[in-house]
């Protein structure tokens, strides 16, 4: 089956080229989607990739949901552009296609971290506990960088979104649990990245669109 790997990609222009590198191993369709200048001149030269340039920066979920868009592989998904999780981590997680339709990888199932600063960890456990408290997603790692579907749910996954940032994954979990649809979580091997885009002030605008989801739920959107 073919695969197809959407790399969502803001000023990444240090780290793009070894995940790209690392992630043409599982062979298939890779789409890039880039909203800023440097990466996208960086990736004018790289063969066999498929480029998404967006006019303007508008969240991380939005340039996913683009990338989804163009893909056209019988298993789609989107890993981070810091290459935290490795290529064989993704071939070991797509191994549960054949019995399930959408895995994610996770961070608290294998307990496999690698260097993490601890500001980092108190803020990654407080955002999980926020998400699990709240929305009841049902999975013990909502934002570990991977996550595959088969190409039967790429219409669930472009249906109007209520988040375009960081936690639109979470709402995309939101949306296939109340479809019924099974969430295999798999254990990874995850390695710290320095250049991480998310700190304390990133938070603000996460609790916002915890805040909005938290309404959909109420209004029972999800």
């Amino acid at each position: 089956m073919k695969i197809s790997i959407v790399i969502p990609a803001h000023e990444e222009e240090n780290r793009i080229m070894k995940t790209l590198k690392d992630m043409k191993k599982l062979g298939g369709e890779l789409i890039i989607v880039v909203d800023d200048e440097k990466t996208a001149k960086k990736l004018e030269k790289v063969k066999n990739v498929r480029i998404l340039r967006l006019k303007k920066r508008v969240g991380k979920g939005f340039a996913v949901k683009e990338g989804v868009r163009i893909a056209k592989g019988d298993i789609i998904g989107f890993v981070d552009a810091d290459g935290s999780i490795k290529a064989k981590e993704v071939k070991k997680m797509l191994r549960y296609l054949r019995c399930t339709q959408c895995v994610i990888a996770s961070r608290r199932v294998s307990k496999l971290f690698i260097k993490i600063p601890f500001s980092r960890n108190i803020l990654s456990l407080g955002f999980n506990f926020l998400v699990r408290s709240f929305l009841r997603v049902g999975v013990r790692d909502t934002q570990c960088g991977a996550k595959f579907f088969t190409k039967k749910l790429k219409g669930e996954v472009l249906k109007t979104w209520v988040c375009n940032g960081f936690l639109f994954d979470v709402e995309m979990l939101l949306r296939l649990k109340k479809r019924g649809i099974e969430i295999k979580e798999v254990g990874v091997k995850w390695e710290y990245i320095p250049g991480s885009k998310i700190n304390i002030f990133s938070m603000f605008f996460i609790l916002i669109e915890l805040l909005k989801l938290m309404t959909a739920k109420i209004l029972n959107i999800y």
